[in-house]
């Protein structure tokens, strides 16, 4: 079994920061630096824009971009520039977030989702992948021709089965957040895969986000995944995942031993290694890491680069 691609999520206190972090992964042999959209963080298409100058290789992935707030043609328009400094380098992930998030913060109602991002991702198709698109839909509409297609790939996040195909139906590639392993496994991979039978094409890729650290503290990881993590045990749709994975203590605000372990990844750098190679037999065809940060040990963040990108160099 082929391994996995690895990527590692990017962002640092400051932009130049981050900017450096994206040029180390790529030293490092890492294959994608994956950046997250939030209302109080810098735009990630910024900064990748940035980063194309200094980096020549890594894939540049968001993970996601909010869509509620800007228009899919918006979003073209960025990713244009990005296309042009670094061809072929961007995987534009979009997706929907959360009502906790997007009505308070930007007071746009947060109205049928699913129906949302299937006609984000069909206008941004349409313009990145045929370099045209006439659409009119039930909550969104865009006319724009450019002057030829683009190499810009887009993927879709997802969380329940039902986003999973559609993701396997019009993208080209799913991200999953906080979704345990067996989660992956059992709901996600064989979603993914029915949406895209049902349009008659291939699965495409599926990104796993995975916590993960180089590590043998297991103390001292257990007590910061609740602390790094635990706001998704708040969130209404994570609970409801959550509880479907069979864990329904996480419902109740609880970050359990068994979901923990079955979440992050850590343990010396063979065990590491093995349990990444290891995603791919859950369905995986990519793993998304975020560096679990230990308050004792500094090193762990680049002790944990070191490996994965050496995993990745195969």
């Amino acid at each position: 079994m082929t391994k996995p691609k690895i990527g590692v999520h990017a962002t640092a206190a400051t932009v130049r920061d981050t900017i450096a972090t994206i040029e180390r992964l790529e030293a490092a042999g890492l294959d994608t630096a994956w950046l997250t959209n939030t209302a109080q963080t810098p735009d990630p298409l910024g900064v990748f824009a940035a980063a194309a100058m200094s980096t020549g290789r890594i894939e540049l992935g968001t993970s996601i971009v909010q869509t509620y707030p800007r228009h899919p043609l918006a979003l073209v328009q960025e990713a244009l520039v990005i296309d042009e400094l670094a061809p072929g380098r961007l995987r534009l992930g979009v997706g929907p977030s959360g009502p906790r998030v997007i009505e308070p913060t930007f007071g746009i109602p947060y109205a049928k989702p699913t129906t949302h991002l299937r006609e984000y991702v069909t206008i941004l198709r349409g313009a990145l992948h045929d370099g045209a698109v006439d659409f009119e839909g039930e909550l969104l509409s865009g006319k724009l021709r450019l002057a030829g297609p683009t190499q810009v790939r887009v993927i879709a996040s997802a969380l329940r089965a039902k986003s999973f195909a559609l993701a396997g139906e019009l993208t080209d590639g799913a991200v999953s957040w906080m979704c345990a392993r067996q989660y992956i496994r059992d709901v996600a991979a064989p979603s993914l895969a029915s949406g895209a039978a049902a349009a008659g094409r291939e699965r495409p890729p599926l990104v796993a986000h995975v916590p993960l650290v180089v590590s043998t503290d297991d103390a001292a990881v257990r007590e910061q995944v609740p602390v790094q993590f635990g706001f998704y045990l708040k969130v209404q749709m994570y609970q409801n995942m959550f509880r479907d994975a069979g864990y329904p203590e996480a419902a109740e605000g609880t970050f359990s031993d068994r979901l923990i372990e079955n979440l992050a990844i850590w343990g010396d750098e063979d065990t590491v290694r093995q349990r990444v190679l290891d995603m791919r037999a859950h369905g995986a065809d990519e793993v998304l890491v975020s560096i679990i940060s230990l308050r004792d040990d500094p090193a762990a963040r680049e002790r944990t680069i070191e490996v994965l990108g050496d995993l990745a160099k195969g």
